[in-house]
């Protein structure tokens, strides 16, 4: 981690192209950039042209302006199935629109269907136009999308003649500035409306046509009522919308007979937003503006859009905006200040400077060689199927899939006949690599197509069953894809895959966490994970041999969306062994990860914690945000540029507290947590809300008062549910107080805050004035409005230090944490600690996950022996096993320096145990 900025440094490199993305969708703060291919090689695999650009401009992008479109992607409150055409499966579907430079050196301006945010795009010669000399670069990013849109819903769509009359929403915004403007032009009645007196005088400022009566407020319905007075009842002819809710059917009242609403905000579309049919008893019809659209075909629409904007460049009605420009560098905060609302005109980045060459920091994706043949064993699976697509999307031009079947359904022929008329060279083999004729076979088959650069391991079967009930067939069915094909590659791969980049086998958490009824499963996951590892000891390539990297083992928990789970028990909410399924988008990223670090074997899941508590378990909602995030976190998501001016009777719901400000929250707490183990929800809330001195925050202030917008909230709240556990609704979050937050991110509230858990309902939460919340940040007294539940925990801890108090010792409610790493526990051979030493063998009890061994006190007592039991302190190393059995092994012999000792391990206590056993065998 860079000390200065907190970016992640591993895997980023100088490179010349280069788009913008984000690494955890609905994070705003994992904005990076993304090394892209050169040339446009991207786009090459994807458009209609293949690889030739005749139907493409290279263009190297100096201002990269951002649309509302961007910002709901990038905080995940828009879908990408929501966009038309193909979209949803591209990598990066960021940017609309760019000014910069073509290959020739003239300065242009354009619309593509996404990836604009990038320093060099390949943009469609029919929406691109040449700058006029009066304009810089800059200002001419701010026309594309905006007199796009608005040509093409007014004019092509709402067929808007002279001398009708119009309502155009958010006047002040891009889209709203050029509407209005060719409104006018063409002789048009305008009315507009605007959330703020700022931008009311702004309107009035650049279009001196625009009085205060045809200005309305676009915060409630009060438009309504003005435009029925303006028009003495009969409403207008047209309606340009871009908002939702009340504001929504409010503006379809406004249409006149035969009037026209013209919809260009996606977030209704996509969420299947309800409509009166009513309203179309007035003659009306209804458009989805989607300019998006425009970019699937060469349409009669298109070039309709195309000719308007060109025309209107040349008599005026076409004219640069105010533009916000960040730079290159400022990703994070351009799209929070978009999503603020707060802008005028448009928001832009600017990539470069004119006339000068820049290169971007990146991370580098792994990618495939076209030149060599990549191998799946059992390939036609599920995620087979999905790793497949992943590798061509990365350049893979042929690929061998292997399964004992062959294709035998219609998607997995759907998928094999697509790749190849796309030009992919795809081989289905059925040879058996479980059987080492078949396993050469197999690799003589794909290097006839190109040197072998890769090989996956995917298969499976499962026998599950209980110990008692599995049999030696069960077992060798297991073993044999596993284990057996595994070992025949290897063999196979040291003489016919003499170039190879990755040797890849699936494992299981099975193995690594243990599933009931999966022992057949997790063995054979084990041993394959141990030839993995032999690989690297042998110097042998199971990543690329240039960067030094061993064979490689993933342990996927439950997989998502595809494959076994999926097929046999049930969805994406099925719970597994602790574990929730992996989505395959997520499983996919993961992946670009795991093949770039060093490790032989690593692993991947979701935990299936997060559950909404009720009754003496619940803890208060305030309590856990607080606690989480802290106050100038939250006044930070709020935008309070001074908490200590908020009032105190404010609550979070007054400070404007919404569902992306939630969201925003959660990413704050994840990257925090990444760099520190730990978080401030002052400084995270600060940062998404833009505050730059989270201190001066008044107490009483709320997340509403501190100009929290639904966005935001949606961001908090995705991070606390990803990164806390915490599941809120909007409303609950909205009822934060700020001061709440302050204290117990400060761990205030006195040793009952420790060991009490306050339950708020949401009624009693919102009428929280941030007040309230600095006096029991302070250390105030409690309330007796605030009910007030003595945990299961602090009685445990309150019964156990009055029996042991030497085995555990609690900081608080939340965290037990041994004070000692040995103890020694009762057992039937009960004496002093000094004939204990002399008495041979000691028993030594190995803790489980959970780093202590309070579970393990009843079978302590069972033994015949001295029992001493090993357990997690502070000064515990927990880098990996062997340093923790190193650790273990010390500490043991100052109880018996000499062995034979009896090591007995409880779940992830074994393996530290077998670990143990190794090292004192091997000195």
């Amino acid at each position: 981690m860079d000390a200065t900025s907190g970016k992640l440094q591993v895997g980023k490199l100088q490179v010349e192209h280069a788009y913008i993305n984000t690494l955890v969708r609905g994070d705003l703060s994992s904005l990076r950039w993304i090394e892209g291919r050169p040339l446009g090689g991207y786009y090459n695999n994807n458009n209609k042209g293949g690889g030739d650009n005749d139907k493409t401009e290279l263009c190297s992008v100096y201002y990269a302006p951002l649309n509302f479109r961007d910002v709901m992607l990038a905080t995940g409150k828009l879908p990408p199935d929501a966009l038309p055409g193909d979209l949803a499966g591209q990598d990066c579907i960021l940017g609309l629109e760019f000014s910069g430079r073509d290959t020739k050196g003239r300065r242009v301006m354009g619309m593509v269907a996404a990836r604009s945010l990038a320093t060099t795009v390949l943009a469609d010669p029919s929406f691109l136009w040449e700058v006029p000399e009066k304009w810089s670069l800059q200002e001419a990013a701010t026309i594309p999308v905006v007199y796009g849109t608005s040509y093409y819903a007014l004019i092509v769509r709402g067929q808007m003649k002279p001398g009708e009359s119009v309502l155009i929403h958010a006047g002040s915004g891009g889209v709203g500035q050029a509407s209005i403007a060719i409104a006018l032009h063409l002789g048009c009645r305008v009315f507009t409306t605007v959330g703020s007196q700022a931008k009311r005088d702004f309107l009035k400022k650049t279009f001196p046509q625009l009085t205060d009566d045809h200005i309305g407020n676009s915060r409630d319905t009060s438009f309504e009522q003005l435009i029925l007075t303006q028009t003495n009842g009969r409403g207008v002819d047209l309606v340009l919308n871009s908002l939702a809710g009340d504001q929504l059917e409010a503006s379809v009242r406004c249409l006149a007979n035969g009037g026209r609403f013209l919809e260009i905000g996606k977030v209704d579309l996509s969420n299947n937003s309800p409509l009166g049919m009513s309203v179309f008893l007035k003659n009306t019809s209804f458009h989805g503006i989607l300019l998006d659209a425009l970019f699937d075909t060469d349409t009669a629409e298109k070039k309709q859009v195309m000719k308007l904007v060109s025309e209107g460049i040349k008599n005026g009605a076409v004219r640069p905006l105010m533009n916000t420009v960040f730079a290159e560098t400022q990703i994070e905060e351009a799209f929070r200040f978009m999503a603020s609302g707060k802008h005028i005109g448009k928001v832009s980045l600017q990539i470069r400077e004119e006339e000068s060459s820049r290169q971007q920091q990146a991370q580098r994706p792994k990618a495939a060689n076209p030149d060599k043949t990549y191998v799946l064993v059992g390939g036609l699976g599920g995620f087979g199927l999905e790793l497949t697509k992943w590798l061509i999307f990365r350049g893979a031009t042929k690929i061998v899939l292997t399964s004992r079947s062959g294709i035998r359904t219609g998607y997995q022929s759907l998928c094999v006949r697509r790749w190849r008329e796309s030009g992919i060279q795809v081989l289905v083999s059925t040879a058996d690599c479980s059987d080492q004729k078949g396993a050469v076979k197999l690799l003589q088959e794909a290097k006839q197509l190109g040197p072998i650069g890769g090989i996956f391991n995917l298969a499976a079967v499962l026998r599950d069953a209980m110990m008692e009930n599995q049999s030696e067939a069960d077992f060798k069915t297991v073993v044999r894809p596993k284990v057996t094909a595994t070992k025949n590659l290897d063999v196979a791969s040291r003489s016919l895959a003499t170039e190879l980049d990755y040797f890849v086998c699936f494992s299981s958490v099975s193995c690594g966490r243990g599933n009931a009824g999966q022992a057949n499963y997790g063995l054979a996951n084990s041993a394959m994970e141990r030839i993995c590892e032999s690989r690297q000891s042998a110097g042998l390539p199971g990543l690329a041999k240039s960067a030094g990297l061993p064979g490689l083992a993933i342990q996927w928990g439950a997989i998502g969306d595809v494959g076994l789970i999926l097929e046999t028990m049930g969805g994406n909410d099925t719970e597994v062994g602790g574990t929730l399924p992996q989505r395959m988008s997520s499983c996919l990223a993961t992946m670009d990860i795991f093949l770039q670090q060093p490790a032989p074997v690593v692993a991947s899941m979701v935990l299936a914690e997060k559950r909404k508590t009720t009754n003496s378990n619940q803890v208060s909602l305030i309590d856990a945000v607080a606690n989480i995030l802290g106050v100038d976190a939250v006044a930070n998501i709020l935008g309070v540029k001074d908490p200590a001016s908020v009032p105190a009777q404010a609550s979070l719901a007054d400070l404007g507290m919404d569902s992306l400000m939630g969201s925003e929250m959660g990413s704050e707490i994840k990257q925090t947590l990444e760099r520190n183990n730990q978080v401030s929800l002052i400084d995270a809330v600060a940062n998404i809300l833009g505050v730059k001195d989270p201190a001066s925050v008044p107490a009483q202030a709320s997340l509403a008062d501190l100009g929290m917008d639904s966005l935001m909230g949606s961001e908090i709240k995705q991070t606390l549910e990803r990164n806390y556990d915490l599941v809120l609704s909007a409303q609950e979050i909205r009822a934060l107080s700020f001061g709440r937050l302050q204290e117990l991110s400060a761990g205030g509230g006195g040793d009952a805050s420790l060991q009490e858990q306050t339950v708020l309902s949401a009624q009693e939460i919102r009428a929280l004035s941030f007040g309230r919340l600095q006096e029991l940040s302070a250390g105030g007294g409690g309330d007796a409005s605030l009910q007030e539940q003595t945990t299961d925990t602090a009685a445990v801890k309150q019964q156990h230090n009055a029996t042991n108090n030497d085995q555990l010792q609690y900081g608080n409610a939340k965290e037990l944490m041994p004070r000692k790493a040995l103890v020694q526990m009762p057992s039937k051979s009960s004496s002093s600690s000094t004939d204990n030493k002399l008495m041979k063998p000691v028993f030594v009890l190995l803790h489980p996950i959970e780093g202590v061994v309070n579970a393990l006190q009843e079978l302590a007592q069972q033994i015949q022996a001295p029992v001493y039991g090993l357990q997690c302190t502070n000064e515990t190393p927990l880098s990996s096993i062997g340093d923790l059995a190193s650790y273990y092994v010390k500490q043991l012999k100052t109880v018996q320096n000499e062995g034979p000792y009896t090591l007995v391990g409880y779940s992830f206590g074994a393996c530290v145990a077998f670990e143990m056993g190794v090292q004192m065998e091997n000195n």
